[in-house]
This record gives structure tokens, sequence and C-alpha cells, in this order.
């Protein structure tokens, strides 16, 4: 698979090259797959650019929520967060073929009388103690204080395991993480068993 992001933001770029460029890298590489993972919104060189490609390569091109609507191709949807049961992440998206990112990582729900508010969990130094969510797939911990509550949520390299089975019994047979993130005896190990839930 080859992965083209947004990191850089694209300024004047020719679609038509690009695709004369991949078809070129066809026979170095040996691709199976493209994937757009593009981040940034509203961008029109992006548009043009998923555009050509989807329509001008021979290959599966997936493409990020943000730029697959009016295209004809498989739909690459962010990982699941912790709080949200997956077949209500992938609900927008039924009858596309969707794409999943695959990664651990939490978020911390903070609770006051004012209302609720999400952040990222800052590393994966999580408490010893925690509950398993078998419907969520996650592990959380709740902390209360005097003015709020905090439930910390994350996944488990397991968590992340058993997720992936059910996107799998849900008929989601692509998912797609970072090397660095997942490169672990244990997540090679369940990759093994079932070699259609990694790109």
């Amino acid at each position: 698979m080859v992965i083209l992001n947004d990191r850089t933001p694209p300024q004047g770029h020719d679609p038509e090259l690009i695709v004369r460029q991949l078809w070129e890298l066809a026979d170095v590489l040996h691709y199976k797959y493209i994937l757009l993972d593009f981040q940034r919104p509203g961008l029109p060189e992006n548009t043009a650019v998923a555009k050509a490609l989807v329509t001008g390569l021979p290959c599966p091109v997936g493409v990020s929520e943000l730029y697959v609507q009016e295209l004809d191709a498989p739909v690459f949807l962010p990982p699941v967060p912790p709080h949200l049961p997956l077949n209500k992440h992938l609900a927008p998206w039924q009858g596309r073929e969707i794409w999943l990112e695959a990664a651990l990582g939490g978020e911390v729900i903070t609770v006051t009388e004012k209302g609720c508010s999400r952040s990222p969990l800052a590393s994966m130094e999580v408490p010893e103690t925690a509950q398993e969510d078998p419907v969520l797939h996650c592990h959380y911990h709740i902390r209360t204080f005097d003015d709020h509550i905090d439930f910390t949520l994350w996944r488990t390299e397991d968590d992340l395991s058993k997720l992936l089975q059910q996107a799998e019994d849900l008929g989601i047979f692509k998912a797609v993480g970072l090397w660095q993130e997942l490169n672990s005896p244990a997540m090679n190990l369940s990759q093994k068993n079932n070699k259609n839930r990694s790109a």
C-alpha cells in the first residue's frame, strides 16, 4: 500500500502528473492499494487529486472521509474513539467499502456541573487498576474529585484485536495501522491468525 497524506498542503500539484507517476511506481513498488490520508478539510487541490487517482488508477484507492463523499471509492475512517461503539462509528457509511484506521490510544472524559469535555490521553501511562468494557473494547478508570469526575478510557493491544475481530464480523476486511505502534509480539501473533485485518 502506498499512502499519500497532506501534511504538507498541496500547492499547484498536477493531479494527472501524480497519476502518471503512480503508474510508473507500480512496477517498482508492486503496490496493490493507494490510501489518500487527507486530513486538511476543504482544499480544492485535495479534491482534484482524489478524483484523478480514484478514476485514473487500476487499483483500489481508499480516501479519507473528508474527501470521499462524491467518489466511488473505499472510505478511510479514523480510529474508533474508545467511548463510541464500533457500529455507531461505521453507521454513516453503511453500504460503502470501509478501510478502518487501527490504533491504540485513549482519551479522558471530564464531567463537571457545566457539562462534559473530552481530551486525548497525554501518554499511554494508564492507571494500574482498570475495568474492561467488552462492548466498547476498551479499558477504563474513574477518578472522582470535588468539582469533577474523570473517566480515562484506552485500548490495549488485546482490546484492539477484539475490535478488529468485531469489525471483520461486520464486513470490514481492511485495517490500516502504523508499524511503529502496532509492531509488537502480541499484535503480530493476532495478525498471523487473520491476515485480512492488516493492510
